[in-house]
């Protein structure tokens, strides 16, 4: 099967489109784990952080008996948030590469535009290439065509915002004694 040949403009653009595509995805996916993890929507209802919520036994000096302690029944409330990392990617490089065949080109006449009444403006012709990105199976004799995308991506620190929030919800982790049913 015969591929259409494209201009270089669309053979560069369309990885960097994708580095674009693959960026929002991943910030997507932090607004989605925030939204989604960290709270909870109640129709009508403003959204509250999601806790984890546990009782465990909490030793206490034993004032009767120094050096001794004494378990107490204690309850701790946690926001979630504030215990789990949090996905936060960012592509700090990439680098893309390809080689394509030259199957033609043509050239390309702008029109003439007026800027000023009276005043012709006209522009050089330019040369638009036309390429055919093949697989690397090449005629003998012709360097195959390749494609080469590299990308690091790196763990992004929160933001400024979320930092705020995630240090508010730290604040209000809470540990009490345990209320015993009666």
């Amino acid at each position: 099967m015969a591929l259409k040949p494209l201009t270089l403009e669309q053979l560069i653009s369309a990885p960097l489109r994708a580095l674009v595509l693959g960026q929002h995805a991943a910030t997507q996916t932090t607004a989605d784990f925030l939204s989604q993890l960290g709270f909870e929507t109640a129709a009508g209802k403003v959204p509250s952080a999601r806790t984890l919520e546990f009782e465990y036994l909490h030793p206490v000096p034993d004032p009767a008996n120094p050096g001794s302690t004494i378990d107490t029944p204690t309850r701790l409330r946690v926001p979630l948030l504030t215990m789990l990392p949090i996905p936060n990617f960012r592509i700090a490089e990439a680098n893309v590469g390809f080689g394509a065949n030259v199957v033609g080109m043509k050239t390309v006449r702008p029109a003439k535009r007026t800027l000023v009444v009276g005043s012709d403006l006209t522009a050089e012709a330019s040369t638009q290439l036309f390429a055919r990105y093949a697989p690397s199976v090449a005629a003998p004799g012709e360097s195959p065509p390749t494609l080469t995308v590299s990308i690091k991506v790196v763990g992004q620190l929160p933001t400024e915002g979320l930092t705020r929030v995630l240090s508010a919800l730290a604040d209000s982790i809470t540990s009490a004694p345990a209320v015993k049913p009666r």
